[in-house]
């Protein structure tokens, strides 16, 4: 484009469309885990030294925040900043985190840029990234752990002490981001550099070693230690499964991973048929319906043929510094995921984006038409990406809306059944003076109300609750848009891997149904 000459015009077309393509999402409501951030925020401001030091409900239990607290604290200080001058206004929320958005899009940029590596397309491929795109629709952690780690790889590789410290930071966020330093040993052990910087590896671990300090000193624990976290090495198709569909799915479009997997080595058309059909047989048998089938095929595919790529262009360029980086790079990760981690969702996996996309891009350059595949795969990511954080936006939207009517059309006690994973529905109860249903208060329920959503837990807190309820009201949750990303029904769990093998899918079902019982 002769618009776009250097990489100034570059960065400013890329913050103009991240804006214009993030602004009808600003008054995104409150959903996920946001809310164990925010409570942990209102924590911090009352006791800035004891950031866990609250209840909350999970799965229709109480707990300590300690307790169920996965990952330091650092941006529910940040939220706590933001919310001492705005409060919780979600759309200063969305709009103070878009930052993270645009610093994530800009680190790739320079960091494609170092790598010698084109970076204007991998930009372009992060911003189109359904994965990246919903994710960064909502106040999460993983975006700011993504935009930290983008930029403090690329200083660190630089050699810049600023590097260090973002990385620090980085784990400060989520402990995931610890894999971030032999990430970062790799690189110099590739270009003889290892020695000289091999002292600044203290300056993230002292982080960590400050917060796990301060956790032993209030907490008799260190959290990064803790059992609640569940680290060990965990397997089986509920997890596995989810990994290589989000991997194929939504990293980038899918169809762009077969597309030039094709035009790499026409090999590759025969691997996909094989892979295709062993995947569809084998959920033909356990009874999966005909387009959940296709999508799995296609996303299970897309994902194993994507690392028969880089394997085979890895041995293509002889090793090559650059290429083995980002290979290496996206296999710590993926072999994390697949055995560290005991749960799945697609926004755990945006530490895989970054070589990804740059290798993506990098390969590309070896097939012909690389200008039309490259957007196309753009154009198509951005469209698929509107879509599907489009019904994630209504979905949300939904438990402000629900809250909103019971307290118009409602009165007297309300409770309501939690959640395992969209606790928006949580935030919205409680937040208009809801009660989450708990063992402490399952037998005083009487002459009250009780609303469930799909998404709420059946837990057995008494036998007799539902021998009392008597429904009242049922209100559905339609869209046009078809696409989905969290549908038990139709196999969809993009935020969580529990309630669906696909990170999406389409269906006419509702999006939610909450429904409203009188206790007897």
């Amino acid at each position: 484009m002769i618009i776009l000459r250097n990489n100034f015009s570059k960065l400013l077309f890329l913050s103009f469309l991240c804006f214009i393509l993030f602004l009808p999402f600003f008054n995104k409501a409150i959903s996920g885990d946001s809310i164990f951030y925010i409570y942990t925020a209102k924590q911090i401001l009352r006791e800035p030294l004891k950031p866990f030091d609250f209840q909350i409900n999970c799965a229709e239990k109480n707990y300590h925040g300690w307790d169920v607290a996965n990952n330091p604290p650092l941006i529910s200080y940040f939220l706590a900043v933001c919310m001492k001058f705005f409060g919780e206004n979600e759309k200063v929320l969305h709009l103070i985190f878009f930052g993270f958005t645009l610093f994530a899009v800009i680190g790739i940029f320079f960091l494609s840029e170092e790598l010698k590596i084109d970076p204007f397309f991998p930009a372009l491929l992060l911003i189109a990234s359904p994965a990246f795109f919903v994710n960064a629709t909502d106040i999460m952690l993983d975006i700011p752990m993504l935009a930290f780690s983008l930029w403090g790889i690329y200083f660190a590789i630089k050699e810049k002490a600023l590097g260090w410290i973002l990385l620090g930071l980085a784990v400060l966020i989520k402990f995931a981001a610890i894999i971030n330093l032999p990430v970062v040993f790799t690189w110099f052990l590739l270009n003889k550099k290892l020695k000289k910087n091999l002292i600044f590896f203290l300056i993230p671990i002292l982080f960590l070693t400050v917060w796990s300090m301060h956790n032993k000193l209030v907490y008799g624990e260190i959290q990064i230690f803790k059992k609640s976290l569940s680290v060990g090495l965990f397997f089986g198709i509920v997890k596995e499964i989810p990994l290589l569909t989000y991997i194929g799915g939504v990293l980038i479009f899918p169809l762009s991973i077969l597309w030039i997997s094709f035009k790499y080595n026409k090999v590759y058309i025969w691997f996909f048929i094989f892979f295709f059909s062993v995947v569809n047989l084998f959920f033909n048998l356990l009874g999966y319906p005909n387009l959940q089938n296709l999508f799995l095929g296609v996303f299970i595919s897309s994902s194993v043929i994507l690392i028969f790529i880089f394997a085979e262009h890895l041995k293509k360029t002889s090793f090559q510094n650059e290429i083995f980086f980002l290979i290496f790079w996206f296999f710590l990760y993926f072999l994390f995921f697949a055995s560290v981690s005991a749960i799945i969702a697609v926004r755990y996996l945006l530490p895989l984006l970054p070589p990804v996309i740059m290798l993506s891009v990098k390969i590309s350059e070896k097939v012909s038409g690389r200008k039309v595949f490259l957007t196309i795969t753009v154009t198509a990511g951005i469209i698929l990406s509107l879509f599907l954080a489009h019904s994630d936006y209504i979905l949300a939207n939904s438990y402000r809306e629900i809250a909103n009517y019971l307290k118009s059309n409602y009165t007297g006690k309300i409770y309501f059944r939690g959640d395992m994973s969209f606790r928006g529905f949580q935030y919205y109860m409680e937040k208009s003076g809801f009660i989450c249903l708990s063992e402490s208060i399952a037998d005083n329920l009487s002459g009250n109300y009780l609303i469930a959503s799909i998404f709420s837990v059946r837990t057995k807190l008494n036998p007799e609750i539902e021998k009392k309820e008597k429904r009242v009201y049922e209100k559905y949750v339609f869209t046009k848009n078809p696409f989905r990303t969290m549908s038990p029904s139709t196999n969809a769990g993009f935020h969580l891997n529990m309630y669906g093998l696909l990170p999406y899918s389409v269906s006419k079902r509702p999006l939610e149904k909450f429904t409203i019982y009188k206790i007897q």
